[in-house]
């Protein structure tokens, strides 16, 4: 469900939960949390999230598989997860930014 909308630069944006999209509950607004911007086809798309603590490049070498979830049917947000990559040695989900926009 839409959060709600915001103009960026002109533009309007609509705002998604992350949490909620996930399946782990909601974004709680705090200090912390922050809307990300994502562009795809000039089609933008905000998502709350915690917060952002770092924003690194990665080598594709660098994103291992995803995590196998088995035979079970798989949710949308399992089919967003691209890989696992571990900056400063810490395993971190990467989702496909492209999922979203399903």
């Amino acid at each position: 469900a839409v959060l709600g909308v915001m103009n960026l630069r002109g533009r309007i944006v609509p705002v998604y939960d992350l949490g909620l999209w996930l399946g782990a509950g909601e974004v709680r607004p705090s200090e912390r949390a922050r809307i990300v911007v994502l562009e795809r086809d000039d089609e933008l798309l905000g998502v709350l999230v915690t917060s952002v603590d770092d924003v690194v490049t990665l080598a594709d070498d660098a994103i291992e598989p995803p995590y196998d979830t088995g035979p079970r049917k798989r949710r949308a947000a399992d089919r967003a997860v691209r890989g696992i990559a571990r900056p400063g040695g810490l395993p971190t989900v990467l989702l496909d930014a492209n999922a979203l926009f399903e």
